[in-house]
């Protein structure tokens, strides 16, 4: 049975990886009539989540300084964070890369239209858990800290 660490780790790419195989093996196609619109909504939402993580990293960086930063250190998890928030951003940056590369080169119906839209469901579903599992520790953090400064 894997630890909650490890599922904390793994999920993203896992769930990337099960939703990319599943949407393969169902033969999800992505309709040609709404495809451009799809990568469009998918570029902005990808764009805009590698900008929220970004401020999130600047908030993460100087939390070393502070009692519960020195406590995660300490616990050998801020490193965790860091890569975590790494692993987010970059996620969503090949998300935008995709979706830049689906507009010149969308494969209409065949093989290599469920081939990219396989890859584009996958690490869309990659970068929505990694971008979860950064919120939900941050959000945990936040309350931590805030719990601290309580008379």
């Amino acid at each position: 049975m894997p630890t909650p660490l490890q599922l904390e780790r793994h999920a993203p790419w896992l769930l990337g990886l099960a939703c990319a195989l599943a949407w393969w093996r169902l033969g999800g196609e992505i309709p040609a009539a709404i495809a451009k619109e799809l990568l469009a909504a998918l570029l902005s939402a990808a764009a805009i989540c590698a900008g929220f993580l970004t401020t999130a990293l600047t908030v993460v960086l100087p939390m070393g300084g502070t009692v519960i930063g020195r406590q995660l250190k300490r616990r050998g998890k801020l490193h965790l964070l860091h890569g975590y928030v790494r692993a987010a951003i970059y996620g969503a940056l090949a998300l935008v890369a995709l979706c830049v590369l689906g507009f010149f080169q969308v494969p209409s119906g065949g093989t290599g239209a469920l081939w990219a839209s396989s890859l584009i469901m996958g690490v869309a579903m990659y970068c929505a858990a990694a971008m979860v599992r950064v919120v939900e520790i941050l959000i945990k953090v936040m309350l931590a800290m805030s719990e601290e400064e309580r008379p």
